[in-house]
């Protein structure tokens, strides 16, 4: 039946978000431009996780729609690293939509 390939995709959509989130938020944190995404975002003191459930929260958004940023206001990208993830998330985002 289709149940184990929806257990499959799900499960593959679940790994492609934590690790666009965990390089959201590592670009985030690596960013020389002035106003990297934590930044606009307000969370420079945020601990660690409030970091990982935004980054998941902006990541779930872009794969699901494929433009970064609909959906997690101020999260958009700015910094070069930050275009290149995000570019790279939304094209990830694209395959998925079309594969679904």
């Amino acid at each position: 039946g289709w149940a184990p390939l929806a257990a499959a995709a799900a499960t593959a959509g679940a790994f492609l978000a934590h690790g666009v989130a965990c390089a959201w938020v590592a670009v985030g944190r690596r960013s020389t431009y002035q106003g990297s995404w934590i930044e606009r975002a307000g969370l420079e003191d945020a601990d660690d996780g409030s970091l990982y459930l935004t980054a998941l929260y902006w990541s779930v958004c872009t794969l699901s729609t494929s433009s970064p940023g609909v959906g997690a206001e101020g999260l958009y990208p700015l910094a070069q690293g930050e275009l290149v993830v995000a570019s790279l998330a939304a094209a990830c985002g694209a395959l998925l939509l079309a594969g679904a």
